[in-house]
């Protein structure tokens, strides 16, 4: 049932908690996700991320909470502005992104934009109101 949900939804996030059925050694994978499983004594927690985007995200606790995210976007992959508006609104507080965009996107810069890819970009990231501009 879950694989049929994930297949037909596409959801970037599944989170499921106090599962009691899952034995230790049977490991679930499921095919463009990474499985997160945490066992505990009165069941397991599980997590499941679309690996749509090749993305690591942690956070850090200086004076303040920084998040840092290192993203990679294979130049085969199309750039979706709801995703990526979706993507970048789950960061609260300061956000380090490290990335490859796979675009030619010489704004940034003061340039002028050469390629569709980098005008998206800039897009999403002009659309998002804690981003410094």
């Amino acid at each position: 049932e879950l694989r049929r949900l994930i297949r037909e939804q596409s959801p970037l996030v599944v989170c499921l908690q106090e599962i009691h059925h899952l034995k230790p050694e049977n490991q679930l994978s499921i095919p463009h996700y990474h499985c997160f499983r945490y066992d505990y004594l009165q069941g397991q927690e599980l997590q499941i991320v679309n690996n749509y985007y090749q993305t690591i995200a942690i956070k850090i606790n200086l004076l303040t909470e920084i998040s840092v995210c290192s993203m990679y976007i294979p130049p085969s992959q199309c750039i979706n502005r709801a995703e990526g508006n979706l993507f970048l609104a789950q960061f609260q507080g300061p956000l380090l992104l490290l990335s490859d965009f796979n675009t030619n996107c010489s704004a940034a810069e003061g340039g002028a934009v050469t390629d569709a890819r980098g005008t998206e970009i800039i897009d999403i990231f002009e659309e998002q109101p804690h981003f410094l501009k």
